[in-house]
């Protein structure tokens, strides 16, 4: 369990926060039409209390065996968030950031630090036996980036998965 500054103690104060929240669904696709979703739509927060709600939506999923969850969210003021088996002091300016500013947590999910600047960031929780997703992070990228381009492309913006892998292009 990650320790949070201030009001975010404890994953289960945001979760009976945003529990509103967790009870909204959707659907993703025609194909999946029996599949609801939830959907927590875009609010800004302070890293801090973004991860909070981050490692609160998964540990409901896992409790409840909820459906998969897509987040939406936005970090003020900027901010670093490290992957959970990053060494924060070979990755980063730790200096730097404290002088300037900006804040650094640490995910709980692996991967690399990602610096959080007028950004829209993305959160998707699922359990592990979800059909949608294959059972390694490759495919899983793959149907994640693959939902993001069509999304994409119902807002008017052409996205392209690259060649090889999930990344858009």
């Amino acid at each position: 369990m990650i320790s949070y500054p201030g009001k975010c103690t404890a994953p289960d104060y945001l979760y009976h926060q945003y529990k509103s929240f967790l009870k909204q669904t959707f659907f993703i696709d025609r194909k999946f039409r029996s599949m609801a979703w939830r959907l927590i739509r875009h609010n800004v927060h302070n890293i801090f209390e973004s991860m909070a709600i981050d490692e609160a939506v998964f540990l409901h999923t896992l409790k409840n065996n909820s459906p998969p969850t897509l987040r939406f969210y936005s970090t003020n003021p900027e901010a670093v968030s490290l992957g959970y088996f990053q060494d924060a002091g070979r990755e980063i300016n730790v200096e730097k950031c404290q002088r300037d500013g900006i804040d650094i947590v640490r995910r709980i999910t692996g991967g690399k630090a990602v610096f959080h600047f007028q950004e829209i960031t993305y959160c998707v929780v699922a359990a592990s036996g979800e059909q949608i997703f294959p059972k390694n992070i490759a495919g899983t990228n793959n149907v994640i980036s693959t939902c993001l381009a069509r999304s994409l492309s119902y807002l008017g913006i052409e996205a392209h998965l690259a060649e090889g892998g999930g990344e858009m292009a």
